[in-house]
C-alpha cells in the first residue's frame, strides 16, 4: 500500500456534524486511497513519500473545486 504525507499545507475542510468550515495549517497522511490523519507535524516514516505542500491548499473531500 502506498503512503503519502502532504506536508505543511493549508487545509480547508468542513466538519460533517456542524457544517463548520475550518482553514488551518496541517499535514495530511494518505494511505492507499484513504486519508488517515490530518494534524500538525505528523512524523515521517521511512515508507512514506513526502510531498511538500508549503504555500499550497489541501482540500480533502472536495471534488471538482474549480466550479
Amino acid at each position: 500500500m502506498s503512503k503519502y504525507l502532504l506536508k505543511g499545507g493549508t487545509v480547508a475542510t468542513c466538519l460533517q456534524d456542524t457544517k463548520e468550515v475550518r482553514v488551518f495549517k496541517a499535514d495530511v497522511l494518505v494511505e492507499g486511497n484513504t486519508i488517515t490523519s490530518i494534524e500538525e507535524n505528523i512524523e515521517q516514516g521511512s515508507d512514506v513519500e513526502i510531498i511538500d505542500c508549503k504555500d499550497k491548499w489541501i482540500t480533502p473531500g472536495f471534488v471538482d473545486t474549480h466550479r
